[in-house]
């Protein structure tokens, strides 16, 4: 978020002026929504901001499908639609009210959502410069877009985020999974956490088919949940760690070219301390060594086989 404030002398009588410019991003001057809770929308309005869920709306489409839309006053907005029935309406209602509560820096504002039949829509404020994802597999795609260049200072400064953000929203009761995916960024590298909780139905029941193999094929799983389909905070601590590894060695979770096993590869790696070889060539001399370490040792931390040895997330 972006301050402005004007100096005493700018102003009548010398009194100060605090004008608060609430930019989420510095470069497209996108701001944050202004609302006091969360809104039902018609499906009816969705389809009108979203020109009928068109082809050319659609931001991605794979177990949920985001569009992008404009609302009535000009705020842009990404609408997640989820098909599936697997999410009971009053499990939707509950979890709507959790994350419409979420206020913070790190989290992507819910603005509203929307249930009609098995359709399930959820409202966000719109983040400008895509997923962690995108960026992390544009250093194979699109390495000359500087925009999602990944720079140490900016790692560090999305693990921290992202950190904070999942501190927070567990002091609300919310667990789900991190994934890449999950943390969007502005053009300031500024991320922010979105659709956090929902992964929560699909793997707390016993018959988890397609959530489940998807999830572990990503290995952002952590062991215990295979076994008890119970998830809450250290899961996400070790969701994190994977993600904290991702920023390290620039490498996502799972190389899709051969199926690789990413932990496989580096849990003999940081077991062995030998954290030079984690480190991701294209850093080369621009990273804080000790920054680094640190960070690397931590992920090792979240990274425990038994939860009970694995820190806590305010420890993170």
């Amino acid at each position: 978020m972006i301050k402005r404030s004007n100096s005493p002398e700018a102003n009548a009588g010398g009194q100060q002026e605090d004008i608060t410019e609430c930019y989420l991003c510095s470069l497209c001057k996108t701001r944050r929504a202004e609302i006091g809770h969360t809104r039902k929308f018609s499906y009816c309005e969705l389809q009108f901001t979203t020109s009928n869920f068109s082809a050319k709306n659609l931001l991605a489409d794979r177990r949920w499908k985001f569009y992008e839309g404009t609302l009535s006053d000009g705020q842009r907005i990404v609408i997640r639609e989820h098909t599936s029935p697997t999410i009971e309406e009053n499990e939707f209602i509950e979890l709507v009210q959790k994350l419409g509560k979420a206020r913070h820096e790190n989290v992507a504002m819910l603005l509203g959502s929307c249930s009609v039949g098995s359709h399930r829509l959820l409202v966000y404020e719109y983040i400008c410069n895509g997923s962690l994802n995108r960026h992390l597999s544009s250093k194979i795609d699109v390495p000359a877009d500087k925009s999602c260049e990944l720079t140490w200072e900016r790692r560090v400064k999305i693990a921290l985020g992202a950190a904070k953000a999942l501190e927070y929203l567990h002091s609300l009761k919310i667990y789900g999974i991190m994934r890449p995916s999950n943390i969007l960024l502005t053009h300031d590298h500024q991320p922010l956490l979105v659709n956090f909780g929902l992964a929560k139905n699909q793997y707390e029941s016993s018959n988890q088919s397609y959530e489940a193999r998807v999830l572990k094929t990503f290995e952002y799983m952590a062991p215990e949940c295979e076994e008890s389909g119970i998830c809450k905070s250290k899961a996400d601590v070790y969701s994190l760690g994977v993600v904290l590894l991702e920023l390290v060695t620039g490498r996502k979770s799972i190389d899709e070219t051969n199926g690789q096993s990413f932990l496989r590869w580096a849990r003999p790696l940081l077991r062995e301390k030998r954290f030079h070889e984690l480190i991701d060539p294209a850093l080369q001399d621009s990273h804080d060594l000790h920054q680094l370490y640190w960070m690397v040792q931590l992920t090792e931390k979240c990274l425990c086989w038994d939860p009970h040895r694995r820190c806590s997330i305010n420890k993170v």
